[in-house]
């Protein structure tokens, strides 16, 4: 009995703070509920890994009378703070998700119960399996850490392709609003794509400054914004822009400087124990990250209007059809009316889960976990194994993963200024 009410109580809780949260995202941002509860996962995630990173390695000395209940592996009382801390819970967010994902394959009313609520034990649960991580020894987390670099890889390619299309679609807008003659869109789409191309070669310059030794990556770094701009003004891609471009500019010249800040060479490298750069860097990655999650949220929007618009249309063709074969007009009860409506809400609701929206939406949230891991630690630059606390060390393997990226980019955004002209049928 007592169990059955505590459980009550905690679902009880944690309906009410989710309802309170899409309360507040609703009467700013005028959201959907499926809107509000994807967000809610995202924002989950960034609340988590601030935490974890401020407990386990800002205020470490808290931990020190409370070490002996934490069960760190090998021996080493604060082997599990630091830079473990970060990979246990990177560890149990995939895990977290992993779960829901299963759930979600059920594709009804139980998925629809575990996504939208429980809230409160969703916490619990991460909170309780974190804390047994900690008796996990380190071996374990290595392994986690490589198929992290693996699926962080894979996610960083997702999250380009985002931002091109971001950058297409930023343009493609401003553009159609200065075809219906909007006043001041015009000005506002040259000020914009000349503040990219100025923020683009500023970054440039001060990319020749403080790494004055790889000059020759800040040549081919600029050789590619030129070339994209030359091929962008020959009008290829009827979508293309400056303003894409400029954007496009802009991001790889970030990645550049972040990989070049990340080279493993301290006689080349200003940067390379510059805790103020640590903090820039994961500053920007994290907004970046957040844009992308957010695009990911709203990116179905239309589609999903379009899915009631097709299920109401549905109905009303069955009612139709109903008139016509019976040649009547039925006079309905309330009790046929309430019913009927009941079941239209019911499958609207349901009409989220009948689909693959939050299959997809949690395999994104598992790879991000993983990646936000990575993110704070700079590829896994330090090391599992020892007991230091840095969190973000220059690391060959980050400058390449970022060297990458640039020209991964570049590439993938030259291909889709080139492809209505290489394929113009399929285009057509």
């Amino acid at each position: 009995m007592c169990l059955t009410v505590a459980c009550e109580a905690v679902c009880c809780a944690g309906t009410q703070i989710c309802n309170l949260a899409c309360c507040c995202c609703k009467y700013f941002a005028e959201t959907t509920l499926k809107e509000q509860i994807k967000l809610a996962y995202i924002l989950l995630n960034y609340l988590i890994m601030a935490f974890t990173v401020i407990a386990l390695y800002y205020i470490q000395d808290f931990y020190i009378n409370y070490l002996q209940y934490f069960g760190c592996p090998e021996g080493i009382s604060n082997l599990c703070l630091g830079i473990s801390g970060i990979y246990r819970m990177s560890f149990v967010l995939t895990i977290f998700y992993i779960i829901i994902l299963l759930f979600m394959c059920q594709k009804g009313w139980l998925a629809k119960m575990i996504n939208d609520g429980l809230w409160l034990l969703k916490l619990i649960f991460i909170a309780v399996f974190f804390y047994g991580t900690l008796y996990m020894p380190n071996r374990f987390f290595e392994v986690f850490v490589d198929i992290s670099i693996v699926a962080s890889g894979i996610y960083q390619l997702f999250q380009i392709i985002i931002y091109i299309d971001i950058f297409y679609l930023w343009a493609e807008k401003w553009a159609r609003m200065y075809d219906d003659g909007i006043e001041g869109m015009g000005s506002a789409l040259v000020a914009a794509a000349s503040l990219t191309f100025t923020l683009a070669l500023i970054l440039n310059i001060y990319n020749f400054i403080w790494f004055d030794h790889n000059y020759i990556i800040n040549l081919i770094n600029i050789a590619i914004i030129i070339l994209l701009t030359v091929v962008q003004l020959f009008g290829f891609n009827p979508s293309g822009s400056l303003l894409a471009t400029g954007c496009i500019s802009c991001y790889i010249t970030y990645q550049t400087f972040s990989a070049l800040s990340s080279y493993p060479n301290a006689d080349i490298n200003i940067f390379y124990d510059s805790e103020k750069n640590m903090k820039v860097q994961m500053f920007v990655n994290g907004i970046l990250n957040f844009i992308a999650l957010i695009y990911i949220i709203f990116a179905t929007q239309e589609q999903s209007k379009q899915a009631l618009a097709i299920l109401d249309k549905s109905n009303e063709k069955k009612r139709s059809n109903q008139n016509s074969n019976q040649q009547i007009e039925i006079e309905m009860t309330s009790t046929q009316q309430m019913n009927e409506a009941k079941a239209l809400i019911e499958q609207i609701e349901l009409q989220p889960y009948s689909t693959n929206q939050y299959i997809v939406f949690h395999i994104v949230m598992t790879f991000c976990s993983m990646y936000m891991a990575m993110m704070i630690t700079n590829w896994g630059s330090p090391s599992i194994r020892v007991g230091t606390f840095e969190l973000y060390m220059p690391s060959q393997l980050s400058y390449n993963v970022k060297i990458g990226s640039s020209w991964i980019c570049s590439g993938l955004y030259f291909w889709t200024l080139i492809a209505p002209r290489v394929l113009p049928n399929r285009f057509n």
